[in-house]
């Protein structure tokens, strides 16, 4: 179990005025309001309710320690009905912090972090572009691993697997496997075209026929330009809250 006794508690995501007053029935303080405003009070930990709310948190460059309130499969996170339960292993230092990888996505001197997966994909639906897939071989060099014709092309982590890479048939990697899943969405070819690589990983578009445009953890990021790189590094950990309700991680059951 952790070794320190939280005394602030941040609140973030819909709900969050009703979950601070539970907070405080605790005996504990509560700061809800905006993800700037809580992580400017400083909390010891900030509850996320909802899959946003945890990106909003993640997006903003959070490293103090998150409990997730249904926002999906693969981070470790509660179900509503446990809140109370895990608030109360809280007060009572009962539970446990573990660290969630991240991906460092940078394009045109813009760098965002994902916590479950990136996403280069046509701005119109249902129109193809091609992609090219490239990583490190083992002497360092950049290598190409595949062109893809697709509606777009997919980078996931562990926490990402659950819901996004098993949407698209990607390989979901479990606990302690340090590398992503890559797959195409949509792919104009048959032939399985999925890949476990390790970081980093570089992406390109490789026609102008049709716009694309980035995605990281669900947010549209912007355009990308046709003669710009996606390279995707490892981030900054995310601390996550583990107590006894906890969902298990990257949903391994």
């Amino acid at each position: 179990m952790t070794n320190f006794t939280p005394q602030e508690v941040g609140v973030v995501g819909e709900g969050r005025d009703e979950t601070a007053d539970l907070v405080m029935q605790r005996g504990l303080d509560a700061t809800a309001g905006s993800v700037a405003d809580v992580l400017d009070a400083d909390p010891d930990v900030v509850v996320a309710l909802g899959e946003s709310a945890l990106f909003d948190v993640v997006a903003a460059g959070a490293t103090v320690p998150l409990l997730p309130v249904d926002a999906g499969r693969g981070v470790g996170g509660i179900t509503s009905e446990s809140l109370s339960d895990a608030l109360e292993a809280i007060e009572s230092a009962a539970f446990d912090v573990v660290e969630l990888p991240t991906l460092a996505v940078e394009t045109d001197g813009e760098e965002h972090r994902a916590l479950t997966d990136a996403m280069l994909v046509t701005a119109r639906p249902a129109h193809i572009s091609e992609f090219g897939i490239h990583a490190r071989g083992r002497d360092g060099e950049r290598r190409t691993v595949d062109t893809v014709r697709a509606d777009g092309v997919l980078v996931s982590t562990p926490a990402g697997g659950p819901e996004y890479a098993d949407a698209v048939d990607a390989p979901r990697l479990g606990a302690g496997v340090d590398a992503v899943s890559v797959a195409p969405v949509a792919p104009f070819r048959i032939d399985r075209t999925d890949w476990v690589l390790g970081l980093p990983t570089t992406f390109t578009i490789e026609r102008e026929e049709t716009a694309v445009t980035l995605l990281v953890d669900d947010e549209d990021v912007g355009l990308v330009d046709t003669d710009a790189e996606v390279t995707v590094e490892r981030g900054e950990p995310v601390p996550v809250v583990q107590v006894p309700a906890s969902r298990p991680l990257f949903g391994e059951e």
